[in-house]
């Protein structure tokens, strides 16, 4: 999700960034799905599970929030 995020915003516009920040939103969702998998095979307690689950989904709906700014923008370049 990091790297997806850095190397999102070293593009030149920020349409491109905002693919990047949907892909960064999709391991969100990806590693919520495998805490969820880890959880049910019990490797990991409930409460972990709660309090990462928690923490990604944050992540997760601030991303969105960026995502949607920008595209309400709409700018070409970050000039």
């Amino acid at each position: 999700m990091g790297p997806l995020i850095a190397e999102g915003y070293g593009q030149l516009t920020d349409r491109h960034l905002v693919v990047y920040l949907g892909r960064a939103r999709g391991s969100v969702l990806e590693t919520i799905g495998h805490m969820r998998k880890a959880l049910n095979e019990r490797f990991i307690s409930t409460s972990e599970h709660s309090e990462l689950a928690g923490m990604y989904d944050h992540i997760g709906r601030m991303l969105t929030r960026w995502i949607n700014y920008l595209q309400r923008c709409d700018w070409k370049t970050r000039g």
